[in-house]
């Protein structure tokens, strides 16, 4: 589970897709090392943490994170030996598509659009530090070639 400081979206619930905190509880959590990661995207806090990455593994469950790139070889670094990591680097069809994704949430400004698609063309680079790719043209057959991938291992 990543957490975050951002603000909730009308759609999202507490915990079942992020938990959502004060920048005050996030800059503890640094001061005490619980993050396994962590980066700023759109002026928010993402991170995961050590804890929640035991607590999965304790009950033999998959962890699958969504992690900046920057982060990308550090944890796997960090975690190689103690784990099979499998990394998939997730694309939109177009750059076209991504940003018409982003105006239909109507939660970003043209300036912060800008900022997310010249992220996106940079993250992009990045592309052959992974071990797979996938399109996303639609969700579900996105999160099923997800699957098929985890399942190979």
């Amino acid at each position: 589970m990543t957490f975050t400081t951002r603000e909730k979206r009308i759609h999202e619930n507490h915990a079942s897709e992020y938990h959502f905190i004060s920048k005050e509880e996030f800059n503890k959590k640094i001061d005490s090392w619980e993050m396994l990661e962590w980066t700023v995207t759109n002026s928010a806090l993402y991170w995961s943490t050590n804890d929640e990455l035991e607590k999965i593994i304790s009950h033999w469950l998959i962890p699958v994170y969504i992690i900046d790139v920057k982060w990308h070889n550090s944890i796997r670094e960090k975690l190689w030996e103690k784990f099979d990591i499998t990394s998939v680097f997730i694309l939109p069809p177009s750059f076209e598509i991504l940003e018409e994704r982003l105006e239909a949430r109507w939660t970003e400004s043209d300036e912060r659009m800008l900022v997310r698609l010249q992220t996106a063309k940079e993250e992009l680079e990045h592309i052959a530090e992974y071990d797979y790719f996938v399109i996303n043209n639609e969700i579900e057959q996105c999160a099923k070639e997800i699957i098929d991938i985890l399942k190979l291992k």
